[in-house]
């Protein structure tokens, strides 16, 4: 994957997988939604031989429930056990933000948290993904340990599940920090939480990520620049 900048924007110039994906096309095919022994989503890739498996756990508000006539209290105690089952994994909250001026997004952990701002030109899906690599690079540097990613962006989980030559190319980088970072000792789940239900690890990311001020220098996926241009020359088409 190499970037590359235009007018201003530092944009990767292939939205297709990395290369070195692209060498090893077995990588892509056996990925394979399946479940483990605990009833999580797992995305299933090849890796050096090897096989990987990345649990994505959805058993928090599964969809017997529905949202507009549900409490938000139902969900509190929903997402309070899954944490009684989980209290040994440490968590972290991930959001994105977008609005018609800007983009960004925002990573809560136990004890920090930290917000930017990026290419007002990239998509929320784009942030979402950001926030979710951005939380695996902070915990990088410490001491491997037991984490649990919460995010309220199922199609970023999912993307995960689904590999194939045009995924988002942020989706590589954290599949590839996954590995690396469980070979080190760590082990990571990745969990999907409704939005807006009063769960306050997400409540705060989402108010931050909202509020960023901090400029992050981020490349651009190709095909957010270009749905960009688009909304830009629609808007102008209108006025």
């Amino acid at each position: 994957m190499t970037c590359r900048q235009a007018g201003g924007i530092d944009f990767y110039d292939d939205l297709r997988m990395p290369l070195q994906w692209q060498n090893r096309p077995q990588r892509v095919k056996a990925s394979v939604k399946t479940r483990n022994r605990e009833n999580n989503l797992v995305a299933v890739f090849e890796t050096g031989g090897s096989k990987v498996q990345i649990p994505i756990h959805q058993k928090i508000a599964v969809n017997t429930f529905d949202k507009a006539n549900t409490a938000p209290e139902v969900y509190q105690q929903l997402f309070a056990d899954h944490r009684d089952v989980y209290h040994n994994f440490i968590p972290i909250f991930t959001d994105g933000s977008k609005s018609s001026l800007s983009t960004s997004f925002a990573c809560v952990f136990n004890n920090s948290t930290l917000s930017f701002q990026i290419h007002s030109s990239s998509s929320i899906f784009t942030a979402e993904i950001t926030a979710i690599l951005h939380a695996l690079s902070e915990i990088s540097s410490g001491p491997p340990d037991n984490f649990i990613i919460y995010s309220d962006s199922l199609s970023a989980l999912e993307s995960m599940t689904s590999l194939h030559r045009f995924s988002h190319p942020l989706t590589f980088n954290i599949l590839e920090l996954h590995d690396h970072l469980t070979f080190k000792g760590f082990s990571i789940l990745l969990c999907w939480i409704p939005s807006h239900v009063g769960i306050p690890g997400n409540e705060l990311a989402d108010n931050l990520a909202k509020s960023a001020t901090i400029n992050l220098n981020s490349p651009v996926p190709v095909k957010d620049v270009k749905n960009y241009i688009k909304s830009i020359l629609h808007s102008k088409w209108q006025a």
